[in-house]
């Protein structure tokens, strides 16, 4: 079975292509937000954030990942496929992967699908704010909301989100030119989802 993790900025379309991959027969495609947010509340107690916590966390996504994994084998999948930037499990990362990153080529629609996803998340869990900002300790209240319901609650102008993406970029052109192979596969989501389709 193939692995495939497929990365890229928020607004880029991950989900679009996390979507499509469900779609095929013997392909498999996971939001690694939903994995993170899960193991997060079946750990999250309402004590103070420790290390001990978030090792907890980790743990708990590296038993689900391998779940997952597991499942996807026994179905005789053709592609796992990870589409998220949240940690990634060791089992995954030591194996041979494909690695892709989301080429943006409209950075005004992106960075508006991101300004507008992150609202729209904030709308779907109003109450559930709410409730943890009644009820949590000062200390927790951002983290759940940040990295329990997987909302960024910081919103960045254009000129700094575009800096970011573009750094990011660099970054995996940089990896590239090190290693003096194409490890990060750089393309559209279109170009990405006809590449993954014909492994």
């Amino acid at each position: 079975m193939k692995i495939v993790c497929v990365q890229g900025s928020s607004g880029s379309g991950k989900s679009y292509l996390n979507n499509k991959f469900n779609k095929l027969k013997n392909f498999v495609s996971y939001d690694s937000d939903d994995v993170s947010s899960a193991c997060f509340f079946e750990e999250y107690d309402g004590s103070k954030e420790t290390k001990t916590f978030w090792k907890k966390v980790d743990k708990r996504c590296e038993k689900v990942w391998k779940g997952l994994y597991d499942d996807a084998m026994s179905k005789n999948k053709d592609v796992f496929i990870i589409c998220g930037t949240q940690s990634l499990p060791s089992f995954i990362t030591e194996q041979d992967v494909l690695w892709c990153w989301i080429k943006i080529t409209d950075y005004p629609l992106a960075y508006k699908r991101r300004i507008n996803r992150d609202f729209e998340k904030v709308c779907e869990n109003r109450k559930k704010i709410h409730k943890y900002i009644k009820n949590e300790t000062h200390h927790n209240i951002m983290t759940i909301v940040n990295h329990g319901l997987m909302i960024n609650t910081e919103f960045p102008i254009y000129s700094r989100w575009l800096e970011i993406e573009r750094y990011l970029i660099s970054l995996k052109k940089e990896v590239n030119k090190k290693l003096g192979r194409e490890h990060w596969k750089i393309k559209t989501t279109d170009e990405l989802y006809d590449m993954i389709t014909n492994l």
